[in-house]
Parts: structure tokens; sequence; C-alpha cells
């Protein structure tokens, strides 16, 4: 059964409606499951390493909600909401150009908005000027850190009313 999580927030209003009106039964796919699991394992040993370096962490991969809505974001790195990514050299070329909105084929600015608005009133010591996001390119493994200040965020809450009132 599919569910609204704060990461879909940037996937395409015509997939997201297909997905809970028409789903199609998936098999199970080993070379997408192992791609996943390899990300989750670099983020574990980046965040592992972050800590190392004598960085601040907050809110690792917290249970937070915004309107319902269920999600986990990475971290808080030294007081900036912090999402790390791994990525194709392609997609860290995104991330070295500064994470365009109209380059995010990912929803990553939805996602991170979402993650912003749901941390806000529960870490008052989090940067309101900017987030972040954390991309490792898995053929070099080369690391990039790329800001977005808040003023260019989505209004969340409202891209979640619209969903849900167009999933209902």
């Amino acid at each position: 059964v599919p569910s609204l999580r704060l990461s879909k927030l940037g996937t395409p209003d015509r997939q997201l409606w297909f997905e809970f009106n028409e789903p199609v039964e998936r098999k199970p796919d080993g070379r997408m499951d192992f791609l996943f699991l390899m990300g989750h394992i670099i983020e574990a040993v980046l965040i592992f390493l972050i800590k190392r370096a004598g960085h601040t962490v907050e809110a690792a991969q917290d249970n937070v909600e915004l309107r319902g809505v269920p999600g986990h974001p990475d971290l808080i790195l030294d007081g900036v909401l912090t999402d790390i990514k791994s990525c194709s050299e392609y997609g860290f070329k995104k991330f070295v150009g500064g994470m365009q909105y109209e380059e995010d084929s990912y929803g990553y600015i939805e996602q991170i908005s979402a993650y912003y608005e749901a941390l806000r009133d529960a870490y008052p010591n989090m940067s309101r000027k900017e987030v972040a996001w954390l991309a490792f390119n898995k053929s070099s493994a080369d690391l990039h850190l790329t800001k977005k200040k808040t003023s260019q965020l989505i209004n969340a809450g409202k891209r979640i009313d619209g969903l849900q009132q167009m999933l209902a």
C-alpha cells in the first residue's frame, strides 16, 4: 500500500496519482536493492566520519512529521540541516552546479524543504539561513557540500496540502 512520505514530495503529481490509485506490483530488483543498500552504507560511513572529525551532529535519521506525513532527515551538521546523497557523476555535477530547481529531477529541493519545516521549531539553533546537501560521487569518491538559502526552498506544507487533496 503506497504512503506519502516527505522524501516523495518532489515526485510529479501524475506519477504519485498513479502510484496511489493504480499501483503496479513491482518485481524484486536485486540491482536496485543493492544500489539503495550502498547508499545507506555510504550515508552511515559519512556520518561516522563526520562525528569522528569532531563535527556536531543532531537529528540523525530522527522520525519527523509535517502535516501528518512522516520522514527521516539525514542530519543537522554543525547547525545546518544537511541531506547526504550518494550519486553518479551526472548527479554529482548537479550538486557542484548548485542544485538549481530546474535541474532537480529527483525532488531533492522539495524533500529538504519538508525536513526544514518539520525540524525548524524543534531545533531553535538550526540555521534559518541555509540548508545543505553533502554529495558523494560513487565513481570518484569525491565529496561536495552544496548550500542553498532557505529563501529558495518551497512551502512544503502547502505542497503536502495539495497532494493530500489530490490523493484523497
